[in-house]
């Protein structure tokens, strides 16, 4: 590269006498074609117009060759942090493999008395943990809930095997149990008493209640045994206006959920009975 600084003396700068002590040697020049040929084509390749800006891509590259030499170093001190880090991993996950199982034998219990209250006298519970391969979010342990409605019944996976309502009460009971642990500040149920009624209905709402005492618990339901011991009630109604729907949540006073418990209990049409259940089931 640095050749080429010379050869952009113009000729016409020499005088006459310097071009008659000049001899033609055809194998320097030669020579010389042949290096402001590489000179353009490096021209060409690195985008550039001049040969400072190929000398100092010359230089940046030598500084990345340097590094590249260093390379194999650098990837052992990596591979020795990474071995640490999989060895911390391995003790960590242990831990908590060890403390999932002493949980889940406490967990397993509180399920089974939970459900029992709910009209689910026969329900057992059992937390299988398997090891992963891999590392999870969360240690190395697969947790599958199995469940057994019945006496005597195997264990099964409890999604393939409970029902609408045994889910709606386990899932409830699920809660109440990790609520303690956990601090919630408020817990949402979304007709979770789904295809439950009668005393078991009473039992959930009774459940809802304990809750209600160390966190804020909202519940949509259509069982008048759970609206009827809230403390607050709301009633969500639709409406439609000019070819639109509107949903409407207006708070009722106690009167209003007098009313709107006994037609929960009697549908459209209120009946003195039904305004005397519901003054029973609030109180």
């Amino acid at each position: 590269l640095y050749h080429y600084k010379y050869l952009s003396i113009k000729v016409e700068e020499l005088d006459k006498q310097q071009l008659e002590n000049l001899e033609a040697n055809p194998q320097e020049m030669e020579i010389l074609q042949q290096k402001m040929d590489l000179v353009h084509s490096l021209f060409q390749k690195h985008k550039v117009q001049t040969v400072s800006e190929l000398i100092e891509i010359q230089e940046q590259l030598e500084k990345d060759l340097e590094q590249t030499a260093d390379l194999e170093e650098t990837l052992k001190k990596l591979k020795a942090i990474q071995l640490r880090q999989e060895q911390d991993l391995i003790r960590l996950s242990d831990i908590l493999t060890q403390n999932r199982k002493k949980a889940t034998f406490l967990l397993e219990a509180e399920l089974v008395g939970l459900v029992n209250q709910m009209g689910m006298e026969n329900a057992r519970f059992k937390i299988d943990l398997s090891s992963s391969e891999d590392f999870l979010f969360n240690g190395k342990d697969q947790l599958s809930f199995m469940f057994s409605a019945n006496t005597g019944g195997e264990f099964q996976l409890l999604k393939k095997v409970a029902s609408g309502g045994e889910l709606s009460r386990i899932m409830l009971s699920i809660k109440a149990v990790l609520s303690r642990y956990k601090k919630l500040p408020t817990l949402i149920f979304d007709e979770i008493d789904t295809g439950v009624s009668g005393k078991i209905s009473d039992s959930i709402a009774d459940i809802m209640v304990s809750l209600a005492s160390k966190l804020q618990v909202f519940t949509i339901t259509h069982l008048p045994q759970v609206a009827a011991k809230g403390n607050h009630h709301f009633k969500v109604y639709k409406s439609i206006k000019e070819g639109k729907t509107y949903t409407h949540l207006n708070g009722l006073s106690d009167a209003d959920r007098i009313q709107e418990i006994a037609m929960m209990l009697s549908g459209n049409q209120i009946t003195p009975t039904a305004i005397a259940h519901a003054k029973q089931l609030m109180n």
